[in-house]
């Protein structure tokens, strides 16, 4: 049997309920409705982040020399509970959480003392160009190359798709071809997005927001590579392990508040059906947790987060599709037409079986590295 101790120590205890403390006076005005996934967003999205910041709520766990609390990752975690707790509104902290998490890891001072501030605060927005029309699953077969010149310039060519939030950044972290080997010849690029010969096509969910984009590279030039040339297959792995791992804290609880949503909403009187799958759901949220907690004390004992954040986003998204789908049948089919809001955020969570990875790679990746099974040619 394994035993896992989650209690919190006192200094972290304190830092929770500071946390929540400080969030509960400073709430901000929910975002308008009408300026989600526009351009009109990010004042909003900037001030908030600017407030964060101001607080030492921003980059918990970076730092102090580039904007950070220079806390440690459980604070990161409690901070990121407490934050959902509160249905505090998005600023930047997916890409604080993945591509600020890589400077940190593979990037130099230099890098991490240009990028890591503007990124905190907002002032520079950055979007991701990971998955192509051909590589998305598959993200080592993807073609997009970068080619270097006698200048020395490296120059992109290529296409990416699902490049979230790509209409309104600033920059673009690229990974590109620079040799025909299928993992060492990726490198992983910082790009400057408003230079001539990027074309950025969004894209029109069934939502009706235009959250994704396709972006088009034609001889682009690279501001300069994160890590050496062929190991972007290594760092873009930090990346999207941080994507997964971080994220799922927060997500936990916000699966945690939409439970409690629908438990209200079902009332005592619930059909028996709908009884057991409220059941089956809390299972799955205390086990998410229980798993989170489990692996945040490994790593900061000093493991990797490897595989586990491939656990963790398969079982929020496959939790979070259900719970949705269960509060869809309590609500009424007319909820789709009378609740825009509620609508759209049933409509988002189709998405979660594909970013981030998708669900059948994440099983490859469970069975391969965590259990062990041999792999399927």
């Amino acid at each position: 049997m394994i035993h896992v101790d989650l209690t919190e120590t006192d200094p972290h205890q304190r830092f929770r309920h500071t946390a929540r403390s400080w969030l509960r006076q400073n709430l901000p005005e929910p975002l308008p409705a009408e300026v989600r996934g526009t351009t009109a967003e990010l004042p909003f999205r900037r001030r908030w982040a600017r407030q964060l910041a101001g607080a030492g709520y921003a980059g918990i766990d970076w730092p102090e020399q580039y904007g950070g609390a220079g806390l440690g990752l459980a604070e990161r975690a409690i901070w990121n509970e407490e934050w959902a707790r509160a249905r505090w509104p998005e600023t930047f902290e997916d890409t604080c959480d993945q591509l600020g998490s890589t400077l940190l890891a593979s990037g130099s001072p230099e890098q991490c003392a240009r990028y890591l501030h503007p990124m905190l605060v907002g002032d520079d927005v950055w979007c991701q160009g990971f998955s192509e029309p051909d590589a998305g699953s598959d993200l080592a077969s993807l073609s997009t190359r970068a080619v270097q010149g006698a200048d020395g310039q490296w120059r992109i060519t290529g296409q990416k798709i699902w490049t979230s939030n790509a209409h309104w950044a600033k920059w673009c972290y690229v990974l590109a071809r620079t040799s025909d080997d299928r993992h060492r010849g990726l490198t992983f690029f910082l790009v400057p997005m408003d230079q001539a010969g990027i074309d950025v096509r969004p894209l029109c969910q069934m939502s009706g927001e235009k959250h994704f984009a396709e972006v088009f590279f034609d001889r682009v030039e690279a501001e300069e590579t994160v890590g050496e040339v062929g190991e972007g297959w290594t760092v873009a792995m930090t990346t999207l392990a941080h994507e997964r791992f971080t994220r799922a804290f927060r997500l936990s609880t916000q699966l945690r508040n939409d439970l409690d949503d629908l438990r209200s909403l079902a009332g005592r009187t619930a059909a028996q059906p709908v009884r057991q799958e409220l059941a089956w759901l809390e299972s799955r949220v205390r086990i998410l947790q229980w798993l989170l907690r489990r692996d945040l004390t490994a790593i900061t004992s000093g493991a990797p987060v490897g595989a586990r954040g491939s656990l963790h986003k398969l079982l929020w998204c496959t939790t979070d599709q259900r719970l949705y789908e269960l509060t869809a049948r309590v609500r009424g089919a007319a909820t789709l037409l009378d609740d825009a809001d509620w609508t759209t955020r049933y409509y988002w969570r189709r998405s979660e079986s594909i970013y981030a990875g998708t669900n059948e790679i994440q099983h490859n990746i469970i069975a391969e590295r965590i259990l062990g099974l041999p792999r399927v040619l």
